[in-house]
């Protein structure tokens, strides 16, 4: 007998997404309290479950990387992942794998999906030959004796990020086709169709505003349009929070839930007031409205010992020169100690004629006098491989001229300019993982000039770099592979190498003992002509 929803409690679908390891409310990294982590989501579980509701509890991916937690996790040792350990003791059902999985390479996802207490859900990834999808695609779930079919789909960009020796034979196919395969044969078995996308939007839902470059890295407008059936389309990968119903019929809700745990999506499911199909009440939920679950973190003390050791090592020194307080005329106006050292690294490891690199976060402050592992993975915390790739004098001041596009030119009430970052490059957060600070090159912005115009002047060796020359440029294979660089391509690459920039930083500063790094001033930002040059 079907039981209706509210007979024995609520129905509940319930989405967490990015993640990045913060399963507790303590961090990893330091120790210190937080008001966000999935120990608040236990909580808030334990309240629903205990009044009678029914809950659909799922993860849409980049849960396993972000946080020494799971980053320096032992995949070797006797310890189960930390995922793994989360989603078991918070009752969850279903994974869906995002981009960042694949960060610690196939064998190790495999390990942690063989031991995975949730099925785990990506249609549109396969591996060699077969058809059939690597982990799962569909599932259908009884909640209150409603049918929920749950689809899982992954940004198929994920092979311009990864290294190949990381993603072996495995194929990342098109979201769209995987979803015009599956939705038809899922409609059929359920009474409620959920496509969870480890992918996002390319342009706000609502508004049409641009948030990317490229759409096939975020797809969901594209799918919910060529894919009828579809109830509620759950994304993720952006970290960006929005419910939205469009309000033509037949269109599904969509959500999005931010990132590390600091709120989660809740959808309500009740029969609609006709007495055919469903209505959905979605809500975000902050975490900061209930407190942290203990259990959780008392269930990761073997992890965390471990991974206290190991961040605590010390692997050097360094000048005082390498501390950040203001990153925008410490780091973005002018050449910091810490990018120059990076870009040294990645120079020399290269030997690309031009490296470059960026700040990951504003927020982010530099290396203190005695440098530990922590202050490393604090201030470069994405798992990042290198690559050579070959590039014209038209492609880089391309390049240059998006960078350039990160600052804006405002008029104070005095009629004095003042410098600050373009509206565009904040979303969450600043993007400055995106501004990119060059060396091998000398080169200039005119912030008085239109976006697209501002690059004043370009030199490689003392010389002007005219559009059909060729060099050589070191960067990340995230941004090699086409990651805010559309310019950009795998085609490009002439060299990959397995290091990540971490290990290059670990190495360095272990091998020289004391940091201390000059910076070269090869760039200028400026709103008129710049002194000495023509």
């Amino acid at each position: 007998m079907k039981v209706e929803p509210g007979a024995k409690g609520e129905v509940l679908i319930v989405v967490a997404t990015d993640v990045h390891g913060r399963y507790s409310s303590v961090s990893s990294l330091d120790g210190k309290p937080q008001d966000f982590g999935l120990d608040r989501l236990h909580s808030y579980l334990n309240q629903k479950r205990h009044a009678g509701a029914e809950v659909l509890l799922i993860d849409n991916g980049d849960s396993m990387q972000g946080a020494p937690l799971v980053d320096l996790f032992d995949f070797e040792g006797p310890l189960e992942h930390p995922m793994n350990l989360t989603h078991r003791l918070l009752g969850f059902d279903a994974f869906v794998p995002g981009n960042h999985e694949f960060n610690f390479g196939l064998k190790n996802l495999k390990q942690v999906a063989a031991a995975a207490p949730v099925p785990w859900l990506c249609a549109n990834l396969t591996e060699g030959q077969s058809d059939s999808p690597l982990f799962g695609a569909i599932q259908v779930f009884d909640k209150g004796g409603i049918k929920i079919g749950v689809l899982g789909l992954i940004t198929e960009f994920v092979p311009r990020w990864e290294h190949k020796s990381m993603i072996p034979d495995l194929n990342f196919l098109s979201a769209i086709v995987a979803a015009r395969t599956w939705v038809p044969r899922l409609r059929s078995q359920c009474d409620l169709l959920v496509v969870c996308y480890h992918g996002g939007f390319h342009q706000d839902p609502e508004t049409g505003e641009v948030w990317c470059y490229d759409s096939l890295e975020n797809q969901g407008e594209e799918i919910v349009k060529a894919v009828p059936g579809i109830d509620l389309l759950v994304t993720g990968h952006q970290h960006r929070r929005f419910l939205y119903h469009p309000q033509e019929t037949g269109r599904p809700w969509m959500v999005q839930s931010g990132a590390y745990g600091q709120c989660w999506a809740e959808v309500k499911v009740r029969k609609s007031n006709s007495g055919q199909g469903w209505e959905l009440a979605p809500r975000l939920v902050e975490s900061v409205e209930y407190p942290a679950d203990p259990s959780l973190q008392t269930a990761f003390a073997a992890h965390l010992k471990e991974i206290h050791h190991a961040l605590g090592t010390k692997l050097g020194t360094a000048d005082s020169s390498f501390l950040i307080h203001d990153p925008m005329h410490q780091v973005w106006l002018k050449k910091h100690p810490m990018i120059q050292w990076i870009n040294d690294l990645i120079a020399k490891h290269t030997s690309a004629q031009v490296v470059c690199t960026s700040l990951l976060d504003g927020a982010l402050p530099g290396l203190p006098a005695e440098v530990t592992l922590k202050d490393v993975l604090e201030n470069y915390f994405f798992l990042d491989n290198l690559c050579v790739i070959h590039v014209t004098g038209a492609l880089l001041k391309e390049a240059l001229e998006q960078v350039a596009s990160f600052f804006a030119l405002n008029w104070e009430k005095d009629g004095e300019p003042k410098i600050t970052v373009n509206a565009k490059w904040r979303g969450v957060r600043v993007r400055s993982y995106n501004y990119d600070i060059f060396d091998g090159i000398d080169y200039g912005f005119d912030l008085a000039q239109p976006i697209g115009q501002r690059l004043a002047y370009l030199r490689f060796q003392g010389q002007p770099v005219a559009p059909t020359d060729h060099l050589t440029l070191g960067l990340t294979t995230y941004r090699a592979q086409g990651a805010f660089y559309q310019m950009f391509n795998a085609e490009q690459i002439i060299q990959e190498f397995p290091e990540k920039v971490t290990d290059l930083m670990v190495a360095d500063l272990k091998a020289t003992s004391h940091l201390k790094v000059e910076p070269r001033q090869n760039f200028q930002v400026f709103f008129s002509e710049p002194q000495g040059k023509t």
